[in-house]
């Protein structure tokens, strides 16, 4: 099967939910945006994808999975990794 954009949202949404983090990079609170700071989203650059995390309200940036883009299929395993990681480390800590 074909990995979509959609396909990729989800997963990267899915991370946000396991970290207790916010959906997307930004949050309207009162006519105004807030940066998600923390929060994993996706980027569509070059022809490829990669993961930005917001780390302050400057616009500042960090790329835990590096800062190499990878096709769609690629990212799609890569973030399917994450999660399990992150499963994983969950169970453990319990």
């Amino acid at each position: 099967m074909k990995t979509t954009l959609k396909h990729l949202d989800n997963k990267i949404n899915t991370i946000n939910d396991l970290l207790g983090k916010k959906k997307g990079s930004h949050t309207k609170v009162n006519e105004k945006y807030s940066v998600n700071i923390g929060s994993w989203t996706l980027g569509h650059q070059l022809g490829g994808y990669s993961v930005e995390v917001a780390v302050n309200e400057g616009g500042g940036i960090s790329c835990p999975l590096g800062y190499g883009r990878y096709p769609a299929g690629n990212m799609g395993d890569i973030l399917d990794a994450v999660i399990v990681g992150i499963r994983a480390g969950k169970e453990i800590a319990k």
